[in-house]
C-alpha cells in the first residue's frame, strides 16, 4: 500500500474514514462558462451536502476515488481561502469577471468553504499541485489509494 509511504495521502484517507465522508460527481456537468472548472463534486457529511466545482485537468474524477475527490475539493478550498476577495480568486479561475456564473461559484464557495473546514479541520491540506501535475509517487499513491472502511 503505497499510500502509507506518503503521510499526506494517509491523512486524506484517515479524514474520509473518521468523518464517513461520501462523494458524488454531479452529472450531467452544469458548468458552461469558459473557466478552469469542468466538473462538480458533491461531498456528503451526515445530512449535509457541499457541491464544489473542481478542475479535472488530469481526468482524476474518472478514477472515482474518495481520496482524489477530497484532495480536489481541498485544492479548491485552499485557492479560495488564499484569495483576499473575488478579484484575486478570479486570477486563478478565469478572466471573465462579469459572468454571472462565475460570481455564483464564488458566492457558493464563500458559503461552503467554512463549513468544509469546520468538518475536516485546518490541518488537512491538499497534495501540492505540482505533485499532481508531475504524477509523482505521492500523486500515484493518491490516485491508487484503496479504502477499507
Amino acid at each position: 500500500m503505497s499510500e502509507q509511504k506518503y503521510p499526506q495521502v494517509q491523512t486524506l484517507i484517515n479524514c474520509i474514514k473518521k468523518y464517513d465522508l461520501k462523494f458524488e460527481v454531479i452529472t450531467p456537468c452544469r458548468i458552461s462558462s469558459d473557466i478552469i472548472y469542468d466538473e462538480e463534486v458533491k461531498m456528503i457529511y451526515q445530512d449535509q451536502e457541499f457541491i464544489v466545482p473542481v478542475d479535472n485537468e488530469y481526468e482524476d474524477v474518472e478514477l472515482n476515488n474518495p481520496a482524489v475527490f477530497l484532495n480536489m475539493i481541498l485544492d479548491e478550498v485552499t485557492h479560495f481561502e488564499e484569495s483576499e476577495d473575488i478579484y484575486e480568486w478570479l486570477t486563478y479561475v478565469t478572466t471573465l469577471a462579469k459572468d454571472p456564473e462565475i460570481v455564483e461559484f464564488y458566492n457558493r464557495l464563500s458559503s461552503v468553504v467554512p463549513k468544509i473546514r469546520a468538518i475536516v479541520g485546518n490541518e488537512i491540506e491538499p497534495i501540492p499541485h505540482f505533485e499532481i501535475e508531475l504524477n509523482t509517487g505521492m500523486a500515484q499513491a493518491l490516485r491508487t489509494a484503496i479504502f477499507k472502511l
